[in-house]
C-alpha cells in the first residue's frame, strides 16, 4: 500500500489528473458492465422475437452513427476549448461555447423539419429487412421518427460532454451514459406487454427521453456553478469563432463518418447481407469481447485532451512516456482477450441461458483479434487527435474503410457467413495502425525540434 501511495505522490499534477479520471471512470464503467450483464437478457425477454430484436439493435446502431452529423463541431470545441480553459480566458470560453450551441441548434432545426417531411415517404420495412406482417409500417415510422427526434436533442445537449472532456473531467460523460442505461433497463424489466407494437412504441419514447434527461441535468448544473458566467448567450455567438470551430470540426466530422462506417454499420451489413436474426448472435459475441476494449477505451479517453494540453505546453517527455505506457498496457490486454475464449461458452450459458448460443471458437478468435486491433487503433487516434494534425489520420481511415467494405461484401458473398464482416474489419485496421504509428513519431519529432529552436 505504501508503494502505491508513493507512486501517486511522485506523479506530476498532469499525470495525477489523468490517473484520477481513469480511476473514477473505471469505477463507473465497472458498475456499467455489471448493469450491461442484464441488458441483453432483458431485451430478449422484452421483445421475445429475435427478428424484432435484431431490428431494434440495428435502429440503435443507425442512431449512433447519425450522431456524427454535427459536422464534428463538438470535437472541434473539445480541442479549441482546452487552451482558454487552461488560461482562464473567460471571454474566449463564452464565445466558443455560445458559438457552438447556436451553430448546432441551426443544424438540429434543419434536420427536424427535413425528417418530418421525408420520413413518412420512406419504406422503413425494406430498409430494416422486416416484413410488415411482423411490424407494420405505421409502427416502424413511429419508432424511427421518435428515436430520431431523441437523437436531435442529443445533438444539442451532448455539447456538455465535450466541455467536460475539455475540462479533463471525462468521467462525467461516463456517469451520464450509466444513468441513462440504468433508467432504460429498469423500464424494460418493469414494463410488461405481450404486444410487439406496444413494446416498440413505449421503448422508443423511453429511449428518447432517458438518453437526454441526464444531459439536461448536467447542463443546468455546470452552467449554474463553475461556468455560471459562460452560459450560452446569443450575444456571444460569433461567426469568427463558429468558423474556427467548424473548420476544425469538419475534419473531425470526416473522421467520425469513417469511424462509423468502420464500426457502426456492422448490424446493418449483417441484416442486409444475411438475415436480421444474426445481429443477435453478433451482439452476444461483441458484448463479451468488447468488455476489455471498452475498459481500455475508457482509460484512454482523457488522454486526448491531456495530449492537447501537453502540445500547448510543448511537454514532449510526458507525451512520449504516456504513449509508451499505453502500448505496454495494450500488450498485457492481448493476453486478456485470448483468455476469454476458453471460458466463452460458460459465460454465455450463465449470461443468457444454457444452449441459447453455441460457441463457434473460430468466431471467438476473430472477435478477439478485431477487438485488439480496435484498441491499438484507439491509441494512435487519441494521440493524433490531441496533436491536432489530422490529415494523415483521415487518409489512413479512408483506406481502412474502403478495404473493410470491399472485403466484407466479397467474403460474405463467397462464404455466406456474417463472421467475415468482423474478419474484414480486423484485416482493414492493420494499414491504419502502421500509418498512424509512424505519423505520431513524426509529430513528436516536430515538437522536439520546436523546443530546440525555442531554446536557441
Amino acid at each position: 500500500m505504501k508503494k502505491i501511495l508513493m507512486f501517486f505522490r511522485k506523479k506530476d499534477c498532469k499525470s495525477k489528473n489523468l490517473i484520477n479520471n481513469v480511476v473514477i471512470s473505471f469505477i463507473i464503467k465497472g458498475i456499467g458492465l455489471f448493469v450491461a450483464l442484464f441488458t441483453m437478457p432483458s431485451y430478449i425477454k422484452f421483445f421475445d422475437n429475435e427478428l424484432v430484436l435484431g431490428v431494434w439493435f440495428t435502429a440503435l446502431s443507425i442512431l449512433n452513427w447519425i450522431l456524427t452529423f454535427d459536422f464534428g463541431i463538438s470535437n472541434g470545441l473539445r480541442n479549441l476549448l482546452v487552451e482558454p480553459l487552461k488560461k482562464n480566458n473567460e471571454k474566449e470560453i463564452k464565445y466558443y461555447i455560445s458559438s457552438t450551441y447556436f451553430s448546432i441548434l441551426i443544424i438540429v432545426l434543419i434536420f427536424l423539419v427535413t425528417s418530418l417531411i421525408v420520413f413518412p415517404h420512406l419504406n422503413w420495412n425494406n430498409l430494416f429487412n422486416i416484413s410488415p406482417n411482423i411490424v407494420n409500417e405505421k409502427t416502424m415510422l413511429f419508432m424511427c421518427q421518435v428515436l430520431f427526434i431523441g437523437v436531435l436533442c442529443n445533438f444539442l445537449l451532448n455539447i456538455i460532454n465535450s466541455i467536460f472532456y475539455a475540462m479533463q473531467k471525462s468521467f462525467v460523460p461516463s456517469l451520464n451514459n450509466l444513468i441513462s442505461t440504468i433508467l432504460i433497463l429498469i423500464f424494460i424489466n418493469l414494463f410488461n406487454s405481450s404486444d410487439i407494437t406496444t413494446n416498440i412504441y413505449s421503448l422508443s419514447i423511453v429511449n428518447a427521453v432517458f438518453s437526454n434527461i441526464t444531459l439536461i441535468i448536467l447542463t443546468i448544473v455546470l452552467f449554474s456553478t463553475k461556468l455560471k458566467k459562460c452560459r450560452p448567450n446569443i450575444h456571444y455567438f460569433s461567426t469568427k469563432y463558429a468558423k474556427k470551430i467548424i473548420n476544425l470540426g469538419l475534419t473531425f466530422f470526416l473522421l467520425q463518418i469513417l469511424t462509423v462506417l468502420m464500426y457502426g454499420v456492422n448490424e446493418i451489413l449483417i441484416s442486409n447481407l444475411t438475415v436480421p436474426s444474426n445481429v443477435v448472435q453478433y451482439q452476444a459475441y461483441n458484448k463479451i469481447f468488447s468488455l476489455i476494449s471498452t475498459l481500455f477505451n475508457l482509460a484512454i479517453t482523457p488522454v486526448w485532451s491531456a495530449i492537447r494540453e501537453s502540445c500547448i505546453e510543448k511537454d514532449v517527455a510526458w507525451i512520449k512516456r504516456i504513449h509508451k505506457n499505453f502500448n505496454i498496457i495494450f500488450i498485457v490486454l492481448v493476453i486478456g482477450e485470448f483468455a476469454i475464449i476458453p471460458m466463452l461458452q460458460f459465460i454465455l450459458d450463465i449470461w443468457l441461458e444454457k444452449g441459447y448460443i453455441e460457441v463457434n471458437y473460430l468466431y471467438a478468435i476473430i472477435f478477439a483479434l478485431a477487438s485488439l486491433a480496435q484498441m491499438k487503433m484507439t491509441i494512435e487516434s487519441s494521440f493524433s487527435n490531441g496533436f491536432g494534425y489530422l490529415k494523415t489520420q483521415v487518409i489512413a481511415m479512408l483506406v481502412t474503410t474502403i478495404i473493410k467494405f470491399a472485403l466484407s461484401i466479397a467474403l460474405v458473398k463467397i462464404y455466406k457467413d456474417w463472421i467475415y464482416i468482423i474478419l474484414a474489419t480486423f484485416i482493414s485496421i492493420i494499414p491504419f495502425i502502421i500509418i498512424e504509428h509512424f505519423d505520431i513519431k513524426k509529430q513528436i519529432k516536430k515538437l522536439e525540434c520546436s523546443n530546440e529552436a525555442k531554446s536557441y
